[in-house]
């Protein structure tokens, strides 16, 4: 007599489970992926429209259509789904930030060494010379200080209240030059500044601390080339230039020395004729 008996099923494996790394991938797949890669396409199309009118407004026109080429290819990569673009989407970040962080620094560097720049070199010659007169201000002699409030005329034009320290004249400074003020019309405080005048309305508050272009380009002219300028809100000084720029030379002279050399230059020619007129007589 002989017994069958039902085989054992064979266990079932368990279910495929995807890693954590899979299943992230697979969340920005579709969809998701789809409007992340729109968003970063679009933050790098902005910043190559900004680089490219920087580029256009400092006249790189080299590196402009390089730039716009090199743009268009990215969105091509990114946004055609072909076959042969798979590989660039890969390659195309990391190219990316070999040329941004070893390219570039390596070219510019190479192109600084040969080059003088430094402090003195980072600004345009108009802006350079500029600077070198500003710098050469300096007190006339008996040159004057004031204490100063700037306001605004009936025009709406900035003008400055001045009051001489020395000698308790006051008076209303303009492109055009001093003015003379009476007394009464103008209120000092205990140190001497002004704080109202009759006829103008004096800036006060925040509106003080956007007049910093104003003051720099008033310049109230008083004898030569000397000139009244604001040494902020609340004083001014007296100032006149000691050199003065030859383009045809392209050099700085000192306006004294040049003074004395007319000088000397009009006494040469002044002896000269003397020496001719005793000859001819």
């Amino acid at each position: 007599m002989s017994t069958n008996v039902a085989p054992t099923p064979a266990k079932l494996p368990a279910p495929f489970k995807p890693g954590v790394i899979p299943r992230g991938i697979a969340a920005f797949s579709g969809l998701p992926g789809l409007i992340i890669k729109i968003v970063l396409l679009a933050i790098v199309n902005a910043l190559a429209i900004w680089a490219a009118y920087v580029l256009a407004s400092r006249h790189h026109w080299v590196a402009l259509p390089l730039l716009i080429g090199a743009t268009v290819a990215i969105d091509v990569v990114y946004l055609l789904p072909r076959r042969w673009t798979l590989p660039l989407k890969f390659l195309i970040p990391g190219t990316v930030f070999l040329l941004a962080f070893q390219v570039v620094p390596i070219i510019y560097t190479i192109e600084i060494a040969f080059s003088n720049y430094s402090t003195g070199h980072v600004i345009s010659k108009a802006a350079a010379i500029d600077a070198i007169k500003i710098n050469s201000l300096q007190p006339p002699e008996n040159g004057k200080q004031y204490e100063i409030a700037p306001a605004r005329d009936d025009s709406g034009k900035l003008v400055l209240i001045l009051h001489d320290d020395a000698s308790g004249a006051v008076y209303v400074g303009t492109k055009k030059g001093l003015t003379p003020l009476e007394k009464q019309d103008v209120t000092l405080s205990e140190t001497g500044q002004p704080t109202a005048a009759k006829g103008y309305e004096l800036i006060k508050g925040a509106e003080l601390f956007t007049l910093d272009r104003e003051l720099q380009a008033l310049r109230i002219p008083t004898h030569g080339d000397a000139a009244i300028q604001a040494q902020g809100v609340a004083q001014a000084v007296e100032l006149q230039p000691t050199l003065r720029y030859d383009a045809a030379k392209n050099e700085f002279v000192r306006i004294s020395d040049a003074e004395l050399k007319a000088a000397v230059d009009n006494m040469t020619v002044l002896a000269i004729r003397a020496a001719l007129s005793k000859a001819k007589s």
